[in-house]
């Protein structure tokens, strides 16, 4: 459902993360603040070098961060899911926006102001605690990308970014509501028709299952990490 009106803005906020400490007033009075866009599949939220003026939430959807490689082609070097937030690295340091983000599919995006949105980290604590935590994520995210696009072989770098987006639940290692063969063939510097052949051989080998977005990888053991070069 997409927020029509203050009440399901708020309930949308709730759902967020970096505001999962806040009360239930608190959020209310931060959602007479945020500004709600709603966007189509592939547009853009913001761009590369545009002024940091505000905090970002994903209200609904999915974004990519991406990044022009060498080549011209367009990278994925991240998602973010609907609950999540990004432009905190950009409010606190005051540089630029240091990466272009698009929707992946149509999305709903709650902007606050930099104003509101550093009133916001300076007076909650859990809130700036939260910020902290996510840029040491985002840090470890794009360093772990890195290594994958330096790998030679685009089996090892498809292998790698599975595990980079695999977590383990009661001993299962799961890849919950995989991206398109066309975003991982962006993550990968590769082709969709070159992840689509991969994958299929992983599923030949018995090292993965696919069930529809859900990707349960059998043989985690044999799949290639970015740990491993």
């Amino acid at each position: 459902m997409l927020p029509d009106n203050h009440d399901e803005i708020v309930a949308a906020l709730s759902h967020v993360s970096l505001l999962s400490a806040l009360t239930e007033q608190e959020i209310k009075r931060l959602a007479s603040k945020v500004k709600v866009h709603r966007l189509k599949k592939n547009q853009s939220v913001v761009e590369k070098g545009d002024p940091s003026d505000s905090l970002i939430f994903v209200l609904s959807g999915r974004l990519n961060v991406v990044e022009i490689n060498r080549e011209g082609q367009l990278v994925a070097l991240a998602s973010l899911d609907s609950g999540m937030h990004l432009g905190e690295m950009g409010i606190i340091s005051g540089r630029p926006r240091s990466a272009t983000v698009v929707t992946e599919t149509s999305a709903t995006i709650g902007y606050l102001r930099k104003a509101d949105a550093v009133a916001l980290i300076s007076e909650h604590s859990s809130v700036a605690w939260e910020v902290m935590q996510r840029m040491a994520s985002m840090l470890n995210d794009t360093n772990a990308q890195l290594l994958v696009m330096n790998l030679p072989q685009v089996r090892d770098r498809i292998e790698a970014v599975l595990m980079m987006l695999a977590k383990t639940y009661h001993n299962i290692v799961v890849v919950e509501q995989l991206p398109s063969q066309q975003n991982l063939a962006n993550r990968c510097n590769t082709s969709r028709e070159t992840v689509s052949r991969v994958l299929s051989q992983l599923v030949k080998e018995g090292l993965i299952e696919r069930d529809n977005r859900r990707l349960i990888i059998r043989r985690p053991e044999l799949l290639r990490q970015v740990s491993d070069f």
